[in-house]
This record gives structure tokens, C-alpha cells and sequence, in this order.
């Protein structure tokens, strides 16, 4: 049974929930790496990157999950009468799977950790917030390729 077809109500919505999860889990890297950057005074600074640290947990990372788990059921609803127009075993659903997972263990397993280790003083901790923020900015990028591009549909 059929439960959504694609680019109909149930698809559409799904659809429009991933987007806004995906944008809810990658917008804040930019944006926290600019205010990080920007902030001049040291006593001020520390706080609000463990602020950063602390929202990434909570909020961005929980986004960054939930936007693959839903991108995960969006092939299986991508079908027109019997067919399925998008699979797992496409190229740049694959591909954009794997992304999906090199961008969750960036955030979690380096930005965070290094935001964190940041807002108590841990001055080494800048270059790996400045490295995680640099591989998850092209990752985002190369995901947001595949799922625009679509190569090889």
C-alpha cells in the first residue's frame, strides 16, 4: 500500500520537514563560526562558545540526525504509480547518505568537544573548532550538491 506518492500532501510535507531540519542543523555552523570569529573580548567570548556547545547538542545536532532520518524515507515515497523515481542504491542518495553521517560525527565528535573544551580556556582547542567548522562547512556543501544536482538521476 501506497501511503504517499511523490510530490503529493504526505511527500510534500515530509519533503518540507526535511529541508527545515537540514536548515535548522547546518545554518548554525556558519553562523557560529562568524560570531566566534567576531568576538574580540576574551571574558565574554568563552561563555558564548560553550552557549554554541550547548545548543549544537541540543538543537542543531538533534536537527542534523532528524533531517537524514527523514531523507532516509524520502526514496521509499518517491514513487509514481508502481515505480520508485529515487532509491538508496542511487548514486547521490548514497553518496549523500554517507555525507550525512561524516557530517553528524564532525559535529558531535569534534566541533562540540571543542567548543566545549573552549568555553573553559583550553586556547589548543581554537585550531580543531576551526578545522571541524572548516571540513563540516564543505561537507554541508557537498551535500547540499547532491541533493539539489542529483548527479546520475
Amino acid at each position: 500500500m501506497i501511503i504517499a506518492a511523490w510530490r503529493d500532501t504526505p511527500y510534500n510535507i515530509v519533503l518540507l520537514l526535511h529541508i527545515l531540519t537540514a536548515i535548522m542543523g547546518i545554518a548554525p555552523v556558519f553562523v557560529n563560526t562568524l560570531l566566534a570569529e567576531q568576538m574580540t573580548d576574551h571574558r565574554a567570548r568563552a561563555p558564548m562558545i560553550g552557549f554554541m556547545a550547548r545548543n549544537n547538542m541540543r538543537i542543531y545536532g538533534t536537527g542534523l540526525i532528524v533531517a537524514g532520518l527523514i531523507g532516509l524515507g524520502l526514496p521509499s515515497m518517491s514513487k509514481t504509480g508502481d515505480e520508485a523515481l529515487y532509491a538508496m542504491s542511487d548514486s547521490w542518495v548514497a553518496i549523500g547518505f554517507v555525507v550525512w553521517i561524516l557530517m553528524v560525527g564532525v559535529m558531535h565528535g569534534l566541533i562540540v568537544p571543542a567548543e566545549k573544551a573552549v568555553s573553559v580556556g583550553d586556547d589548543t582547542a581554537e585550531k580543531k573548532l576551526t578545522v571541524g567548522s572548516g571540513v563540516f562547512t564543505l561537507l554541508a556543501v557537498v551535500e547540499l550538491i547532491l541533493m539539489v544536482v542529483k548527479p546520475g538521476a
